[in-house]
């Protein structure tokens, strides 16, 4: 018998930040937090037949992204980057979805990191605006 353990958040609120993404915060510990991590998602349509390289450019950034001067969190993440190329096509919408974990430098209180955390998703998603412009549309909904 293969038991497996899951491990669940035991916090998570939405961010209502933007309409063309869906965006949960969270943390594994609501007591202690040493991590929190937060889900974006949103639909994407490519707008042109080489799209390839836009998505690669995207994950890489994200892969890379440095917070930078922060009281909060440490400048090391943890992301995952989730979309599958190999089912997109021109003017068809496929769903992406990254998940990012930031370590804080101390353990504050959950909700006391969300205002920094706006922040940074709000870089993040301008960040992403301005590696595929006229390349890509986002949508909230499929």
């Amino acid at each position: 018998m293969n038991d497996k353990i899951i491990r669940r958040p035991s916090k998570t609120i939405k961010l209502e930040i933007n309409d063309e993404w869906k965006i949960n915060y969270g943390t594994f510990n609501n007591k202690k937090p040493k991590t929190v991590f937060i889900i974006m998602q949103s639909w994407i349509k490519p707008l042109k037949d080489d799209f390839t390289d836009i998505i690669n450019n995207i994950e890489k950034s994200i892969k890379h992204y440095k917070i930078g001067f922060n009281n909060v969190f440490q400048e090391r993440i943890i992301s995952s980057f989730d979309i599958s190329q190999s089912k997109m096509k021109i003017e068809k919408k496929s769903l992406l979805k990254i998940k990012i974990h930031f370590i804080q430098k101390e353990c504050k209180p959950f909700l006391e990191t969300k205002d920094n955390m706006i922040e940074i998703i709000r870089e993040i998603i301008k960040n992403i605006r301005n590696l595929c412009e006229n390349e890509l549309e986002f949508f909230g909904r499929k």
